[in-house]
């Protein structure tokens, strides 16, 4: 009767939250910036096959290719980080939102008349270094759309339109590659973000940013790099669990290429690799819906913060173990959709303790300087597992990476840190 009762408490919890998620999508300046993100990324979705697909073909399928394509999406971050720090702290946000969405549509076409490997690395990093603008801006605007009380289910919404994004966009990606070819893919995508741009256009809102006319100095590169990782050491359990992305960005940056590889090598599915990467992408979107509720009830009841991430982090250890073991297809469309429950955590925990605890005028040089922190790990790792990879096999190395997951999650739970955040 009691599990029964707790069963019943926590389905309500959920229709709860799911009616919150409804009543924001009641602020039309919510509702256009969330179709708009949806309608970019579903392009984004359909054009990252057709750009795996082109790689490993123009490549002859050499791994640490596939490996570079990833390393030159990771590079501007380190090189522009702190400069969108300071350039989304000082000018409208939603301006460099529609000027960076025009941009990606110029340059998603430009793919299309590309068949050398070193312009499509450029072309990748160009792309890139506009997203480094593009992503921390939409999160530094999030919060002016809504009240404080909100920051956490506007952020489970976020999370949620990008799990059914997941679900539509690999599906519909797999398949326009396959049947269409990849031209079409890029082209789709230029025409998201064409409306993407539109859609941001259209909203109405007055931006408090403190516009600044200086010129950019070594110092002040300096300041915000410091100012940025100062305001994120304030916070113990924010300092921790950014800590703890660092280390988990490294176990899970060479994932997506690896998998890639050991699903047409090792699992030996050759040219049907991009629609059953599709359909496991699809699962792992279909969880992520429901994740984004679960952890969103979670993230209220829970008071430690920093517990249940570590708890999470285990979970996902243990699935992505079972899924790289398994061999039976359908039972890995089960655990990728688990993967995806577990998997909405990471972005949905950090970004709202970000956005509760910095200050409006501050957003934008704490999620730069996170990715600063961040893009050079993933680069190492993306580096490290795709030349491990080629020496042993993409199963080996996705085994590694899922055992450091574990690592982290267990060790930090010894630290001074964790003992603080339990008391």
């Amino acid at each position: 009767n009691k599990g029964l009762l707790r069963l019943c408490k926590f389905r309500r919890r959920i229709v709860c939250t799911m009616k919150k998620n409804i009543n924001i999508l009641k602020n039309i300046s919510v509702l256009k910036l969330t179709s708009a993100g949806f309608v970019s990324q579903f392009g984004s979705q359909i054009s990252y096959f057709a750009m795996l697909k082109k790689v490993y073909d123009l490549s002859n399928g050499r791994i640490t290719d596939l490996g570079f394509l990833s390393i030159a999406k990771c590079i501007p971050y380190i090189l522009f980080g702190i400069a969108a720090g300071i350039i989304i702290d000082r000018f409208k946000r939603k301006n460099i939102m529609i000027l960076s969405d025009v941009i990606n549509g110029f340059i998603a076409l430009s793919v299309i008349f590309i068949n050398n490997l070193n312009l499509i690395y450029f072309v990748s990093f160009l792309s890139a270094s506009v997203n480094v603008f593009r992503v921390p801006a939409q999160k530094a605007f999030e919060p002016n759309l809504v009240s404080k009380d909100d920051i956490i289910p506007l952020n489970s919404l976020t999370s949620m339109m990008d799990s059914i994004n997941m679900i539509i966009g690999s599906a519909a990606g797999a398949a326009v590659v396959g049947f269409f070819g990849v031209e079409t893919s890029f082209i789709i995508d230029a025409l998201s973000f064409y409306i993407s741009a539109f859609l941001i256009f259209t909203i109405v809102i007055k931006e408090n940013i403190v516009k600044k006319k200086t010129h950019f100095r070594y110092k002040m590169y300096i300041k915000e790099f410091t100012d940025g990782t100062s305001i994120l050491r304030k916070n113990s359990v924010l300092r921790t669990i950014v800590i703890i992305n660092m280390y988990v960005s490294f176990a899970m940056a060479m994932q997506p290429t690896l998998i890639y590889v050991f699903i047409k090598e090792s699992l030996h599915m050759g040219s049907r690799a991009e629609i059953v990467w599709g359909m496991l992408l699809s699962s792992l979107g279909i969880g992520s819906v429901f994740g984004s509720i679960i952890i969103g009830i979670l993230l209220k009841k829970c008071r430690n913060k920093l517990k249940l991430y570590l708890n999470i982090l285990l979970f996902d250890s243990f699935a992505f173990t079972l899924f790289i073991l398994n061999r039976y297809f359908p039972l890995s469309i089960v655990i990728f959709a688990f993967l995806g429950i577990i998997g909405t955590a990471d972005s949905i925990i950090l970004n709202s303790s970000i956005q509760s605890i910095a200050k409006d005028k501050e957003r934008g040089k704490v999620f730069s300087t996170i990715s600063m922190l961040q893009n050079p790990i993933e680069i190492i790792s993306i580096y490290i597992g795709t030349t491990v990879a080629a020496f042993f096999t993409a199963k080996d190395v996705l085994l590694a990476a899922a055992f450091l997951e574990a690592v982290i999650s267990l060790s930090v739970r010894f630290t001074k840190s964790y003992k603080i955040s339990n008391k």
